[in-house]
């Protein structure tokens, strides 16, 4: 709930904020002036202030959150400009927080790191890197789509409880070495042609 002009008067009294009721007489503001005030948007989705209509607004880079129509915001006044310091409330309690960098790169540093979404987690990005030492992936169910798939490793170890089923046009599979198959029971089937060639060939 908002505060009345003399409530807001009397907070920032000591800081020197410009009331809300005072914005319309002042015909100009004072450079670093400090203001609050509510942002209202324009058809275009361009944000602007009912009384500094002469004002145009700028997001500070320390600011990250993008600012809505209806946000009530902490402003600094910089010849022209309003520069959005702080976003104090928001309107629109259930809107989207979107952290807006404003074309700058964005790097996080810390010794952990924990990102919780209680019902999704998103990434959108044409490309995608992820280095590490240790990675570990647990799901109840998990879907890999990709038009190729390409897997390096030293050594591979899969153990699959129950069905593991491989559709494809075609299976080529190389060992060097040595390959082996094993289980209890056994069948190889072919609808045309079934070839076995080998320096020796071995049954029972």
């Amino acid at each position: 709930m908002y505060k009345s002009a003399k409530e807001h008067q009397k907070v920032y009294a000591n800081i020197n904020v410009t009331p809300l009721h005072m914005m319309a007489k002042a015909s100009a503001l004072e450079q670093g002036s400090r203001v609050v005030v509510d942002v209202q948007a324009h058809a275009s989705g361009e944000l602007y202030v009912n009384d500094m209509p002469a004002y145009g607004l700028t997001v500070a880079t320390s600011c990250l959150v993008q600012p809505l129509a209806g946000d009530r915001v902490y402003g600094v006044v910089d010849g022209q400009h309003l520069v959005i310091t702080a976003i104090l409330s928001r309107q629109q309690a259930d809107a989207v927080m979107t952290l807006d960098s404003r074309c700058a790169n964005l790097r996080i540093v810390a010794p952990q790191i924990e990102i919780e979404g209680s019902q999704r987690l998103t990434f959108h990005s044409p490309n995608f890197t992820l280095l590490t030492r240790s990675s570990r992936w647990v799901a109840d169910t998990l879907h890999q789509v990709s038009k190729r798939l390409f897997v390096r490793t030293q050594h591979a170890s899969r153990k699959i409880e129950q069905t593991d089923e491989t559709q494809a046009k075609h299976i080529v599979q190389d060992a060097e070495q040595s390959f082996v198959m094993k289980s209890e029971i056994a069948s190889l089937k072919a609808s045309a042609v079934l070839k076995i060639d080998g320096g020796q060939v071995h049954v029972g």
